[in-house]
């Protein structure tokens, strides 16, 4: 079984990966748009920022991704270029933003995209690497491991869809398992698992994933906003929580509550922000409620130019005053 810590770690490898890649995106195009007027220079730079950009951050990624599996007791496959197609037309369509005036929109979308591409080049990894792994056994009439792969959600940004994929477990490389795997939404936090480890990922729970995609399409049949129905599917993704002394979640808080050991601590909130409550009275943060309370990680929110954000799992907190500079590496 591939323990859940070394998942973690390579979960904040690619995470912490795609937000360098996003500041830097989004410290040339700050620092280079002199005129938002001129519509085409902006494009020009923002592609080629993407370009220089993922040309590093994307293959970076991918060779987490292969070192991953590898350490997980896989063959990696051979490591490709960074996938730079969707750059131009996702430039030029965020183009449009400046010609409305919204500069900080477009400086923000393009950015977010750096992200993206950066998860997503780890995750076309892995589905490589089970593909290449299951051919290797075909070509070697059954000999070798069996490689299979999952879908797994590491944090507030799971959709319907990524639910019914996670439901599956495990499961044998076929094409259009992976073409299906291979669709991620903008902002998508699964992580692709290749693996020759017959009893998986420690922690991962597809009957858990079945239950919220019943819920998930409950909550999609409701006439309510969207932004209604965004909150109360991160309220389902949240509950119920690893919480007891034989969850992996242990390792990194050590017991919770002296009175209540089967329960982490409560997070307390002081003005808009949440912190965690040390034994000797004082408290670390501000820090993340979203990957604590799905996660039980305890992620330091950093600096953004409306508040904090989390590097982790993408989400902002406007008016939240944070300590840390830069990408933000604060997760315990």
């Amino acid at each position: 079984m591939i323990p859940r810590r070394d998942f973690d770690r390579y979960c904040r490898q690619v995470d912490n990966l795609a937000e360098d890649a996003r500041l830097a995106v989004m410290g040339m195009l700050e620092g280079g748009i002199a005129d938002p007027g001129d519509v085409a220079a902006a494009r020009d730079l923002a592609i080629s920022a993407l370009k220089d950009v993922l040309g590093t951050y994307a293959v970076a990624s991918a060779a987490a991704a292969a070192d991953f599996y590898e350490r997980s007791g896989g063959t990696p496959a051979v490591l490709g270029d960074a996938d730079l197609r969707a750059i131009e037309g996702t430039v030029r369509y965020q183009a449009g933003k400046l010609v409305d005036g919204d500069v900080d929109g477009f400086v923000d979308q393009v950015s977010e995209f750096a992200a993206h591409a950066v998860k997503l080049s780890a995750n076309r990894q892995m589905i490589k690497n089970a593909e290449d792994g299951s051919r290797h056994r075909r070509r070697k009439r059954g000999e070798g491991p069996r490689v299979r792969f999952a879908r797994v959600p590491t944090g507030p940004e799971t959709c319907t869809f990524c639910t019914m994929l996670a439901s599956r477990g495990f499961v044998y490389w076929s094409r259009e398992d992976a073409g299906e795997f291979g669709h991620f939404h903008r902002k998508c936090d699964c992580k692709v698992v290749a693996s020759t480890d017959a009893e998986g990922l420690e922690g991962y729970d597809p009957e858990r994933y079945a239950r919220l995609h019943e819920v998930f399409k409950e909550i999609d049949s409701m006439d309510i906003p969207r932004e209604k129905m965004e909150s109360l599917k991160r309220a389902a993704l949240s509950v119920p929580l690893l919480n007891t002394r034989a969850d992996p979640a242990v390792e990194y808080f050590g017991p919770a509550e002296k009175d209540d050991p089967s329960r982490l601590k409560r997070l307390e909130r002081v003005g808009g922000a949440y912190y965690l409550p040390e034994d000797d009275g004082s408290k670390t943060g501000p820090v993340c409620p979203q990957c604590y309370g799905s996660d039980e990680i305890v992620c330091i929110l950093h600096r953004s130019r409306s508040g904090a954000r989390c590097a982790r799992c993408g989400t902002r907190y406007a008016g939240v005053e944070a300590s840390i500079d830069g990408p933000g590496r604060g997760i315990i």
